[in-house]
């Protein structure tokens, strides 16, 4: 049992790693890929939903790390509910018609890096146990290395700042392909508002001066058969 959960586990955090390629494999294939992660999800909380009931139930009482990796896991569902809900929104399985999609991919970008920075701290959290597994999986005859109280801290500290260096990584490399997205989608949106202010004024000011022209024509038009039929009873014999 413990070696299906790691499983589907371990293609669910591969599977999402994947998804932030698009370009790799292709709009289509990350479309089906996201799908697939966000079943191993649903997968891994059916596994873990006996857990989920009972620190809810007694959740004042445990301790502050568990209540923080209960934390850390319901943000965690939630950022996946918001990348498979924008995701579907812009995505050409449904091909909706969208009036505000460039909003809708933003929303799905920031889920997706916000849910990698958890996904990271939620490694950070769950370590000991990931390389005790590990450890069991590849290297079962060995015993337990035993180290001192000094050389633990010392590891926890390394390991501590390794995570929290990898996430400030991740949480500036999403910063900056938000800003792009944003900055590639704002200027077009200005242009083509610039672009239909400028048509609207032009056809405003052909309507208004159309009224004008007509009429200073007609007006011309007058002045000349009356200058043509005075000149005509001048030229006439008395």
């Amino acid at each position: 049992m413990k070696k299906r959960v790691w499983l589907i586990d371990l293609i669910a955090f591969a599977g999402f790693f994947l998804a932030f390629y698009p370009r790799i494999t292709g709009y289509g294939l990350h479309e089906w890929l996201g799908l697939a992660v966000g079943a191993a999800c649903l997968v891994h909380l059916i596994q873990h939903w006996r857990w989920v009931v009972n620190i809810s139930k007694k959740l004042e009482g445990v301790k502050a790390k568990i209540r923080l990796q209960y934390f850390v896991d319901g943000m965690l569902a939630i950022g996946f509910l918001g990348i498979i809900l924008s995701g579907l929104v812009i995505s050409s399985l449904l091909n909706l018609e969208l009036m505000y999609y460039d909003s809708w991919r933003i929303i799905h970008v920031v889920s997706s890096f916000a849910t990698l920075v958890l996904l990271v701290f939620k490694l950070a959290l769950h370590w000991g146990l990931i390389k005790n597994t590990v450890a069991k999986v590849f290297h079962p005859s060995e015993k337990p290395e035993t180290l001192t109280a000094a050389q633990l801290s010392r590891r926890s500290f390394m390991k501590d700042a390794g995570f929290a260096g990898l996430g400030l990584l991740v949480v500036a490399g999403g910063l900056n392909t938000v800003l792009e997205h944003v900055a590639a989608s704002t200027p077009e949106d200005g242009s083509t508002s610039t672009t239909q202010a400028n048509q609207d004024t032009a056809q405003a000011a052909a309507s208004t001066q159309s009224p004008t022209a007509t009429t200073a024509s007609t007006q011309t038009t007058e002045n000349n058969l009356v200058a043509t039929e005075e000149s005509t009873v001048a030229a006439e014999p008395t």
